[in-house]
């Protein structure tokens, strides 16, 4: 699941930033503070913060079961 959401979070960001001709978005915080003015909506950084909050829980969730699952199975 992170890695969709990634791709999904990698896709949006890079389509929007090239479509506006920003090549230059090396920053977590450039793209978020960048987001708003290239999309036109004030919801885009709010739901770009939203994937990333998921993307890293999903992620997290996914080692810890993998980790109590070994542990048991040893």
């Amino acid at each position: 699941m992170a890695l969709f959401i990634n791709a999904a979070i990698l896709v949006m960001a890079a389509a929007a930033f090239h479509r506006s001709g920003l090549f230059n978005v090396t920053e977590i915080q450039d793209a978020h503070q960048l987001l708003a003015p290239v999309v036109g909506n004030t919801l885009a950084p709010i739901l770009f913060a939203v994937a990333l909050i998921s993307a890293g829980q999903s992620s997290t969730i996914t080692g810890t079961l993998a980790g109590r699952l070994s542990w048991k199975g040893s």
